[in-house]
């Protein structure tokens, strides 16, 4: 069962999280056991807000097991966001 995923923060007006979002789809493909999920409703950001202490769009958070990995914002090319994932999980890539 897949517990690690890669959890998108977004509002669907914003051009930086639109652009993210295509290049965080394109870095998860290189990862056998990593879920992508985007979130970008109002409800839903403001419940992980503090829980996370989200303080801007995009964010994209990385949990394994129920523990977070690491929280990177802002949008970020494939190759920077496929570095920042080998780091966290440790090199799991295909």
């Amino acid at each position: 069962m897949n517990n690690t995923y890669l959890i998108q923060f977004s509002s669907e007006n914003c051009p930086s999280c639109f652009m993210l979002e295509q290049e965080a789809h394109k870095a998860v493909k290189k990862f056998e056991n990593l879920t992508f999920v985007n979130f970008q409703d109002e409800a839903t950001i403001n419940a992980y807000k503090d829980k996370f202490n989200l303080h801007k769009l995009p964010a994209l958070l990385l949990i394994q097991d129920n523990e977070l990995l690491g929280i990177l914002y802002g949008s970020q090319p494939e190759e920077i966001l496929v570095s920042w994932l080998n780091a966290k999980l440790k090199g799991e890539s295909k």
